[in-house]
């Protein structure tokens, strides 16, 4: 296909350059110096070729061009998967959090609950000491105890 396009521009610099000639030729005005067909048919290969090389030049940049803006397409894909899974790893991440967040409210609950049962530990043991009291008291008064209760007779 690219050559099948080279030879169709080839042949339309090669019509211009006809045309180009044909008509400074046609307007009626004669060279001073009387330049030789060789001398003209020289410029105009020079410039033929010049044409050329400019046009395979502009052909290759316009290639690069072309694969430098589809390897930009490659990156910017790349890039917009990478910015998904990075949202999906956040999302997960926030979900972890999350989860840590309530753990840390049930260690607070936890936390709580140990020193609440600190806290009836220790007044278990400061009624158990006072029951104990009472009983050795009662026991010394010679009280005959809970089944033998004689008071208020």
């Amino acid at each position: 296909m690219l050559q099948e396009e080279k030879y169709r521009a080839d042949n339309i610099v090669k019509q211009a350059l006809a045309a180009w000639g044909d008509s400074s030729s046609e307007s009626g005005e004669e060279n001073d110096h009387a330049q030789s067909d060789d001398d003209e048919d020289n410029d105009d290969n020079e410039t033929y070729h010049s044409l050329i090389n400019d046009k395979d030049s502009l052909t290759m940049e316009l290639r690069e061009a072309e694969q430098s803006r589809d390897d930009l397409v490659v990156v910017v894909v790349d890039l917009k998967e990478t910015i998904e899974n990075l949202k999906k790893e956040k999302d997960a991440l926030d979900k972890k959090i999350a989860n840590i967040d309530e753990r840390d409210d049930l260690m607070v609950v936890v936390v709580d609950l140990k020193e609440t049962i600190e806290c009836v530990r220790k007044e278990n043991e400061v009624l158990t000491e006072r029951v104990a009291n009472i009983e050795h008291k009662r026991d010394l008064s010679g009280g005959s105890g809970p089944k033998g209760n004689n008071w208020g007779t």
